[in-house]
C-alpha cells in the first residue's frame, strides 16, 4: 500500500522523484546476471549496429516503453551516451519501479564485445 501511495504522491508532484542509481562500467558489468534485465533504450537502428549480449531493445521514443514490465525486477538501462537511459530510468522510478540503474556515459565506455545483427 505504501508503494502505491508513494507513486501517486510522486505523480502529482507532492513527493520528489527518487534518484536513479548511476553505475560505472565495472559496476554495471558486475550486476548483469540472470536476476537482472538489461535494457537498451536506443532506436532499433542503433540496436542493430551492436548491443550488449542479452539486452532487450525498448526504444525510448515508444510511449508504451516500460508499461508491461514487472515493477519488482532489477533493470539495468543503457543508451549511447547515458542521457536517454538516465531519462528513462527517471521515468520508470516515477512510475513506481524501485530497482532501476543506468550505465554512466552509456556505450561510450563499454569495453566488451557487442552483438551485431
Amino acid at each position: 500500500m505504501k508503494n502505491i501511495i508513494d507513486t501517486l504522491l510522486i505523480k502529482i508532484g507532492l513527493m520528489p522523484t527518487p534518484e536513479v542509481e548511476e553505475l560505472s562500467y565495472l559496476e554495471f558489468r558486475r550486476r548483469i546476471s540472470r536476476e537482472t534485465h538489461t535494457i537498451d533504450v536506443r532506436t532499433k537502428e542503433e540496436f542493430a549496429q551492436g548491443y550488449i549480449y542479452g539486452a532487450l531493445n525498448l526504444d525510448s521514443r515508444d510511449p508504451q516503453l516500460f508499461r508491461k514490465l514487472p515493477k519488482g525486477r532489477m533493470y539495468l538501462l543503457y543508451s549511447s551516451h547515458g542521457n536517454r537511459s538516465k531519462q528513462v530510468a527517471q521515468q520508470m522510478r516515477k512510475a513506481g519501479f524501485r530497482k532501476v540503474c543506468f550505465l554512466s556515459q552509456g556505450l561510450d565506455v563499454w569495453e566488451g564485445n557487442l552483438v551485431c545483427e
